[in-house]
């Protein structure tokens, strides 16, 4: 863990590191996708349970989590020589480090917690309890695949019901069993065995962005 981080440089350069554009194309990308996602639950959580969320994005915590992801990818440039590591290795770094950092936290008021509870399923109280873990789960397949269908969903009638139970199964992976990036990039991988989207290029080699 870097308590206090100095080589900022290294991770900018584009001889070491990842360059200045990248860096600041994965930092754009990733607000992106969490404000998103931030907007989508407070008016999911309104329209269905007419519950406010009170929304605390932490952007030191975020900070942090993308500097530990970028050096550790930094280090893998180092011991294997490849110009970017592949997006399976990148989403499966990022996913560690935001979980270790927990930038994302969802919460109600003291005088709304009693209709919270009586009103909102036990499902979707753990995903107010455990809002990284939730974004999570959407942010790495969104890594992995593009929005392509295969021809195994399209012809799988029970496919929404299976996929459901297939999501919460990722989300509670990542709530409780993601314990280091190769566990990560292992239990992803196997989503890849018999994909029901199209693979993204650069899943599974190099390619020039991260």
């Amino acid at each position: 863990m870097h308590i206090q981080y100095e080589k900022y440089s290294d991770i900018l350069s584009d001889k070491v590191g990842f360059g200045k554009k990248n860096v600041e194309e994965i930092i754009v990308h990733i607000s992106e996708q969490v404000i998103f996602y931030c907007q989508e639950r407070t008016k999911y959580y309104k329209e269905k349970y007419g519950i406010e969320l009170d929304i605390n994005y932490d952007i030191f915590r975020a900070n942090q989590a993308l500097i530990d992801t970028l050096e550790d990818l930094r280090r893998l440039k180092e011991f294997h020589p490849v110009q970017y590591p592949n997006r399976l290795k990148c989403a499966a770094y990022l996913a560690y480090w935001w979980l270790q950092r927990q930038p994302l936290t969802f919460s109600v008021s003291d005088d709304m917690c009693e209709d919270f509870l009586e009103k909102v399923s036990k499902e979707d109280i753990a995903r107010v309890i455990h809002p990284n873990a939730f974004w999570l789960v959407a942010y790495v397949f969104g890594e992995l695949f593009t929005s392509t269908e295969l021809p195994c969903m399209k012809e799988n009638p029970e496919y929404e019901r299976q996929w459901d139970v297939e999501f919460d199964y990722i989300f509670y992976y990542f709530c409780y069993r993601a314990d280091s990036p190769k566990s990560i990039e292992a239990f992803l991988s196997t989503t890849l065995l018999h994909p029901i989207w199209e693979v993204k290029e650069g899943v599974y080699f190099e390619e020039q962005h991260i």
